[in-house]
């Protein structure tokens, strides 16, 4: 359907719209009863990275991946052990806030194809609790196929920042349509568009915005580092350095910040005891480090002014949303408030009026209100709880809380300071339900076989001894 067939559509009623969704919803349904939660986990981890994007349905761009996904609709009804977590409690309950919001907003579509694009969060934990469950081998080898898949990406990143006219003729080709959604290519060249990758300093890959780029690749560099570890593989260490290497490349500030900070702070949380060794390996690097930082003085010195420029025009942003909160604190501004809103204040202060609030917290206070907000961080909290949860188990189940603290940890930190959302986007989103999901099915697993274990036996052994199942 070309794009002003789509308008035409839009605006010829919501009935249509609501009539072609349910019709495609039904066939979706029915397609999906022939289709094992197995391979739609396994095509849902495979095309993560490229999403391959066909047809337009009523306006909405859903991809192969995310049909995968959806595709393992079952398996929220199945598994009651799933829904004794609290995050996904958490994700219900901020889905359900979304949804009641669209009654005061602007642009009820917009809110509509925001939940749409949210629930797969819970259709891949819930899937991967299933599977996890019974076949943990399999979904490791999803997730290796899933991250094998970044290198892609990375690959992309790097060609496109030294080469950006090649990103350029990709972008305009029709080979683009497949890994974008229509929707967001056929604003991208608009004047003012919220994406930044036709700044020469930037490259996404098939992101249109250089710094979701980097947290894809940044979280998928923590996740095949830990899988190469576990599972000695070295394609699967080459990977994680090959895309921790690539976040360099987007050019996204927070996301070079964050390449440094996170892989410290997860070192330092999988070491127990600060040794001699670690001492002396860790003034030799300090020193080392402060030599390169003199010869790469001028480098971190546009840095430093570049990420000055970008606080700035931030805090506009936010004084704007500060301003907002004051005379609509419980409500916000609803799907689509806030585009109606800030182009007046964006005038008088010289900066673009396509602006998005660049918080993941003011996202969600601007679309649906308090309550949203308050949902939020209830949903945050209930993952690093599952994280730590993992830590007081074995081994196993130890460096899957790692690795996804780690990897939420870099989700979010570069979330409050971008535009992906409580909930993410497309290709994050399942990806933290597949995480989830398999730390949570790891852990009741652990911890069945722990109860198992006579008191005296317990005591007598140390949890690491215990096989992991």
């Amino acid at each position: 359907m070309s794009k002003g067939g789509i308008a035409s559509l839009m605006l010829g009623g919501p009935l249509t719209v609501g009539l072609l969704l349910g019709v495609a919803i039904s066939v979706g349904l029915l397609i999906s009863m022939c289709i094992s939660n197995r391979v739609g986990a396994k095509v849902g981890c495979a095309l993560a990275t490229f999403q391959g994007y066909a047809i337009a349905v009523g306006g909405f761009y859903p991809s192969l991946a995310m049909l995968a996904w959806l595709s393992t609709w079952r398996s929220i009804f199945t598994n009651p052990g799933f829904w004794r977590w609290r995050w996904p409690q958490a994700v219900l309950a901020l889905l359900c806030v979304e949804f009641l919001s669209i009654a005061w907003s602007p642009d009820k579509m917009l809110g509509v194809r925001d939940i749409i694009y949210s629930v797969p969060i819970l259709f891949a934990g819930a899937a991967a609790y299933q599977i996890s469950a019974k076949d943990p081998a399999f979904l490791q080898r999803c997730i290796a196929l899933l991250v094998v898949g970044s290198a892609a990406e990375a690959f992309l990143v790097i060609v496109f920042r030294v080469l950006p006219s090649v990103e350029s003729r990709f972008l305009h080709s029709a080979v683009a349509r497949i890994f974008i959604s229509g929707n967001v290519l056929d604003v991208l060249f608009i004047e003012g568009t919220k994406n930044n990758v036709l700044d020469p300093a930037k490259a996404g890959g098939v992101f249109v915005n250089a710094n979701i780029a980097s947290v894809f690749l940044g979280v998928c560099a923590i996740v095949a580092w830990q899988s190469g570890k576990d599972h000695a593989s070295a394609l699967l260490k080459a990977v994680a350095i090959f895309d921790w290497v690539a976040v360099f490349f987007t050019g996204s500030k927070a996301g070079a910040a964050l390449a440094v900070a996170v892989p410290l702070a997860l070192t330092l949380i999988r070491t127990r005891r600060l040794s001699h060794q670690f001492i002396i390996t860790a003034s030799l690097s300090c020193g080392i480090g402060a030599v390169g930082l003199v010869l790469l003085w001028d480098v971190l010195n546009r840095y430093q002014h570049a990420s000055a420029d970008t606080l700035a025009t931030h805090l506009i942003i936010w004084h704007f949303a500060a301003v907002m909160v004051h005379e609509h604190p419980l409500l916000g501004l609803g799907f689509g408030g806030w585009d109606l809103h800030f182009p007046f204040y964006a005038a008088n202060h010289g900066i673009s009026k396509n602006y998005p609030p660049h918080n993941s917290l003011l996202i969600a206070w601007s679309q649906s209100g308090i309550a949203a907000v308050i949902t939020g961080l209830w949903w945050m909290s209930t993952v690093y709880a599952a994280a730590f949860r993992g830590f007081r188990l074995g081994d196993r189940e130890r460096a899957l809380g790692v690795c996804l603290a780690g990897a939420f940890t870099w989700y979010l930190g570069e979330g409050f300071g971008e535009n992906m959302g409580l909930l993410g986007e497309v290709h994050l989103t399942p990806m933290m339900g597949v995480l989830l999901g398999h730390l949570c099915a790891r852990c009741d697993a652990r911890e069945t076989v722990n109860e198992r274990i006579p008191e005296t036996t317990r005591g007598s052994a140390p949890t690491s001894a215990i096989p992991a199942v």
